[in-house]
């Protein structure tokens, strides 16, 4: 019959040709690249005979015959944009799944479709939603956020109607695109509760964002259905608990399943499984030290493989999880340095900052580093965040140099005095400015003076707020014990530094550092370590103080402040903890 039709194809007509291919297509029958080819070149011909339906079926129809006709997808696409207003919800639906599945990325006519498809979402069935969210989280298409929630009320009054298949696929796609609709995900949760036993694994790893999915993987991991898991299943299931935090932590139990699980795979893991996975874990905040062993040894294998995102992924898990692994730093260092030019504004500061955490600093690597980021500033925009991240990771690593300090200070001035930066951005850059008093002392660093009073105001705050820890109550009852008489939290003047404890009457100040202060598996300091900063905090009290001080009176005062203090430097506990990922 496939060979008949291939003979007969100059006497078909538009719908001759659209119910062919549609046949082949539904009865699940691929009559060869060869036929398929010509059944292409005859559409692309009589396009302009083509109804909407005629151009949904045979898009559709290619898509599900795994077969890409390169030419006739854009004449096809120009086609579909000149008609839209006649397509109907199956037909828009069809058409998004068939170009997302055929990888065909056409702005165009996505966004024009978006527009369709936000018009006509009332008449969407179930399937209709989920393969059309699909198409865009698939191909990384953000459709914008009126289609997204249009999507997401229509989907909750019909949710009853959604099977397993289209919820997981819906609740993946919008997870993909970021964009969370707690109404979407309160009914999905309900309606998920209630069909559990009809979920696929691969439906279940889409779904891994609510807790009694996470109930049922955790039963299902346990058992025979164990092996049904692959790879990619978990690694889609922690990926999506991790991008889908802010709905709540996923239960050790599960974490500590699907850990041993990927360790028990990790030979078949690539490098985006690899990436994926020690990032979500990162996000997620859920110490393994196997899992990173074995990860990292399996990266090492394939490093050179390692796309930009994977490679500033995963040094940006191992800085977040305070793993520290030498040689797969090194293999990251080695390769990210091979591809500077390629790397983003986002996968430079995220590889700064892990070094800079883990206080990791290769100095070849490094170099190529600072001289991209002094290249780039003069012709690039970095983003607020960004410019925190990176003057923090310069400055701990004490290659912030004062033409880079200022750049990266012009940059901020030039966004106004009403940025909006977070309090972590401005503590960061209020310790890269004491860190430069020290390091660059007598040279010109400019610092707009909105920013260090906001950062400065922020971090006097943060000394003013702190929380007093388990650790620190164990080292002050041991002092008690002792008879030592002691403060808790003892600020030093102007409120620039809170020391742990503080024994004024014998000039001892005492910090307490617990496990956030340590790799968790060396248990060598970081880059956030107090041992780390011992001598230049010291240094950094008495030169903050004299630099805000308004007489000579109080710059004394400040040198009274540096000098009246001994440091001890009381460490631990060391036993990680998978509450703060430590």
């Amino acid at each position: 019959m496939a060979d008949e039709s291939a003979k007969k194809l100059a006497g078909f007509n538009a719908q001759n040709l659209a119910n062919t291919v549609w046949a082949f297509a539904n009865l699940g029958f691929n009559p060869g690249a060869e036929i398929l080819n010509q059944l292409a070149a005859a559409a692309e011909a009589r396009l302009a005979q083509f109804s909407s339906q005629n151009i949904a079926n045979t898009l559709n129809a290619f898509a599900k015959l795994e077969h890409c006709p390169s030419s006739l997808l854009p004449a096809t696409a120009k086609a579909a944009m000149s008609k839209l207003g006649e397509f109907n919800a199956q037909a828009l639906s069809n058409t998004l799944w068939a170009v997302s599945k055929l990888g065909y990325e056409d702005e165009a006519l996505m966004h024009a479709l978006a527009s369709c498809v936000t018009a006509k979402i009332a008449t969407f069935n179930a399937q209709n939603i989920a393969n059309s969210v699909w198409a865009y989280a698939n191909l990384q298409c953000h459709p914008g956020t009126a289609l997204l929630d249009a999507a997401a009320s229509i989907a909750e009054q019909s949710m009853p109607h959604f099977s397993a298949q289209n919820l997981s696929n819906t609740m993946w796609s919008f997870a993909k695109l970021s964009y969370l609709h707690k109404g979407l995900f309160t009914a999905g949760t309900s309606h998920a509760a209630k069909t559990l036993g009809r979920f696929q694994p691969q439906s279940v790893a889409n779904m891994a964002l609510f807790s009694g999915i996470a109930l049922e993987l955790c039963n299902r991991l346990a058992g025979e259905e164990a092996q049904a898991f692959s790879r990619q299943h978990l690694s889609n299931t922690v990926w999506a608990f991790g991008t889908l935090e802010r709905e709540g932590q996923p239960r050790k139990r599960l974490m500590s399943a699907i850990a041993a699980a990927m360790v028990d795979r990790v030979a078949e893991c690539n490098p985006q499984e690899i990436s994926n996975t020690c990032w979500a874990f990162a996000k997620l905040r859920y110490y393994d030290e196997k899992l990173l062993e074995v990860m990292a040894a399996e990266a090492l294998k394939t490093i050179a493989s390692f796309s930009q995102q994977n490679l500033a992924n995963l040094a940006w898990a191992y800085g977040k999880l305070a793993h520290f692994h030498s040689e797969l730093l090194g293999a990251i260092a080695d390769r990210a340095s091979q591809m500077i030019k390629d790397l983003s504004l986002q996968h430079v500061t995220n590889i700064l900052w892990a070094f800079a955490s883990l206080f990791y600093l290769p100095g070849e690597a490094l170099q190529v580093f600072v001289e991209e980021v002094r290249t780039r500033l003069a012709v690039e925009c970095f983003n607020p965040q960004q410019l925190a991240n990176l003057v923090w990771a310069l400055s701990i690593s004490k290659l912030c140099t004062v033409d880079i300090w200022n750049a990266i200070m012009g940059q901020i001035t030039n966004m106004g005095a009403d940025t909006d930066l977070v309090p972590e951005a401005l503590t960061q850059i209020y310790q890269a400015h004491l860190l430069m008093e020290i390091d660059q002392a007598g040279q010109v660093c400019s610092t707009p003076p909105h920013l260090l009073r906001q950062a400065s105001a922020t971090w006097r705050e943060a000394t003013r707020n702190v929380r007093i820890s388990q650790l620190h109550s164990e080292v002050s009852q041991a002092l008690t014990a002792l008879g030592e008489v002691h403060e808790m939290e003892h600020l030093v003047e102007g409120d620039l530094f809170s020391l742990d404890m503080a024994i004024p009457g014998e000039r001892i100040g005492i910090e307490a550092d617990g496990p956030h202060h340590y790799t968790a598996n060396t248990l060598s300091p970081t880059g956030f370590s107090a041992q780390q900063r011992a001598d230049f905090l010291k240094q950094a009290m008495m030169t903050a103080r004299q630099q805000i001080a308004a007489s000579a009176d109080a710059a004394s005062a400040g040198r009274k402040v540096h000098e009246q203090f001994s440091s001890v430097i009381v460490a631990g506990p060391f036993q990680a903890s998978c509450d703060d990922g430590q």
